[in-house]
């Protein structure tokens, strides 16, 4: 990976630099479709931060990342 996101955008931010809207969105699909899957299978992510989410590929195209630190994590039954 390249890192984390948190360490991603401070570099962003120290060079000044912006991301598109279109790079964030893509950012926030992808985060929410990790946690949609998790949910799917009965598990709660509680740790969810930029810290714990590396990133592969960044900016663009196709940014493809990874929600970290599953300790954090506990499976649910529904009632």
């Amino acid at each position: 990976p390249m890192g984390n996101l948190k360490d991603i955008l401070n570099t962003y931010k120290k060079f000044m630099s912006r991301l598109t809207s279109h790079v964030i969105q893509q950012i926030s699909v992808q985060i929410s479709s990790a946690l949609i899957y998790l949910h799917s299978n009965r598990i709660i992510y509680r740790d969810l931060k930029a810290d714990n989410i590396l990133v592969w590929k960044f900016p663009q195209p196709n940014q493809f990342i990874t929600i970290t630190n599953t300790s954090h994590a506990s499976s649910y039954n529904s009632q």
